[in-house]
């Protein structure tokens, strides 16, 4: 069953437990940075309608989570990004399910995809539901629903949630010797059911099992040595700033500067000639290969890049090990495409432009 109807079947498996206030649907396209179409999470008239308007489209997204569509549409009124704007972490507003990319058969480099399902039965808890994403030869997604939804009513809430998604992530990548899609984020998009790729191939389903259905303690794992330590270390920065007292805003201008006007990586890649692959995956303008340079990722909480490429000359690929994966982050990525590596030249353009913001104007 394609089509409108598997899209609603699925829209119905994931969100028939929420309610109108659990916050709105939000349909991407194939950039995954424009909006084109929005529905209530818990509205099953809305759900069929969506599920119809999506018919027919290929490679279309969605955001798995529902989000605040108000503080969307704010935001986006606000820096005048109309439907280009998608939501971020910070617009999530319930918690529907653990979802998870698992990318098979590519190449070498990934498990077959026999391997994967295989490896699915060892996680401590088996999938709701597995999507075929790109055939029934290829990758796939997975979904462990939650019984009840999770509302997210503080920053408390929404760094304990972030926690226990990555964690699910970090164990289903264990088990497959890190050959797993790296991002686990809760604003995270996934293909729509039901509908087609600009490849040929259709999103459908694999396998349903309605009945497992699981709070939020079953998919509870505990913390890792390097988690642990990682919130020890910002524990520890944290307790120096009180004691310190407040920082200056113009001790971390670039970071503050990316933050405040909602840059993305995708922003930065896109505006330097960098094209989307698939997925997170991007390529260097002129590259004749055709594989990846680069994929989005994130480390210690901040977005940014793990780089393959040795040919791509503005980010060596190479770790301190000698193997390739790099990580930049987003404020290293803006210095380097914006300001030619020159730090203190890109920290007093962004402080400049903060101070003019706020309306103080540069001392």
């Amino acid at each position: 069953m394609n089509g409108p109807g598997e899209t609603a079947a699925w829209l119905d498996a994931l969100y028939s437990r929420c309610t109108p206030d659990d916050g709105e649907l939000v349909f991407v396209d194939s950039t995954k940075r424009k909006t084109v179409g929005m529905a209530k999470a818990g509205d099953p008239d809305e759900l069929v309608k969506a599920a119809n308007a999506m018919n027919g489209r290929l490679d279309q997204y969605l955001k798995i989570n529902p989000m605040d569509g108000d503080a969307i549409r704010a935001r986006a009124e606000r820096d005048g990004k109309g439907r280009y704007i998608v939501g971020s972490a910070n617009e999530v507003k319930t918690i529907v399910s653990f979802h998870l990319d698992c990318d098979a058969g590519k190449s070498s480099k990934y498990h077959t995809r026999e391997t994967m399902l295989r490896l699915l039965d060892k996680m401590p808890r088996k999938p709701s539901l597995i999507v075929n994403s790109d055939g029934p030869e290829g990758g796939f997604h997975c979904y462990w629903i939650l019984a009840n939804p999770f509302r997210i009513k503080s920053d408390d809430d929404r760094e304990y949630i972030k926690r226990l998604t990555k964690r699910w992530q970090d164990k289903l990548n264990s088990l497959a010797g890190g050959k797993l899609d790296s991002t686990a984020n809760i604003d995270r998009v996934l293909r729509v059911v039901g509908q087609g790729r600009s490849n040929g191939n259709a999103v459908t389903c694999h396998e349903y099992h309605p009945e497992r259905l699981y709070s939020l303690r079953e998919l509870s794992l505990p913390a890792s040595q390097s988690e642990i330590k990682t919130s020890a270390t910002k524990f520890a920065r944290q307790v120096i700033r009180e004691t310190l007292g407040k920082c200056d805003t113009s001790d971390q201008p670039i970071t503050a500067y990316i933050d405040a006007s909602n840059l993305t990586v995708e922003d930065l890649l896109a505006q330097n000639g960098y094209q989307q692959l698939r997925g997170d995956e991007w390529i260097r303008e002129g590259s004749v290969s055709g594989a990846r340079t680069l994929k989005i990722a994130t480390e210690a909480d901040r977005p940014g890049i793990n780089v393959f490429s040795g040919n791509e000359t503005r980010f060596p690929c190479l770790k301190d090990d000698g193997s390739v994966g790099r990580f930049y982050s987003i404020d290293q990525m803006f210095v380097t495409l914006r300001h030619g590596g020159d730090w203190k030249a890109a920290a007093r353009w962004c402080h400049e432009q903060i101070e003019s913001q706020s309306g103080r104007g540069p001392a």
